[in-house]
């Protein structure tokens, strides 16, 4: 996907997640965890939506950011508390 390597506990996160349908990524800060989800949900050719519960000071900082870098063809959506919900998972 990006010309910059996965580090080797990322690539084991990517391993993972191939594998299961769901799951949870409890990693520490700054291990990466943002990139390898990105990555995940973007080599998935099943699943369609990805739902990313974060902080608003990361989600455009962290996971948006990383989007348009790892993955550009992906589609992202906010749902802000001030934004209609149902207006953003459309």
């Amino acid at each position: 996907m990006s010309a910059k390597p996965l580090w080797k506990h990322q690539q084991q996160t990517l391993t993972f997640f191939d594998k299961v349908p769901s799951g949870f990524d409890f990693s520490d800060p700054g291990t990466g965890k943002t990139r390898a989800q990105i990555e995940s949900f973007a080599n998935c050719k099943t699943r369609k939506r990805m739902l990313v519960v974060a902080p608003k000071t990361l989600m455009q900082s962290a996971w948006g950011d990383d989007i348009e870098q790892y993955a550009p063809r992906l589609t992202v959506s906010y749902a802000y508390a001030g934004r209609t919900r149902l207006e953003a998972f459309k």
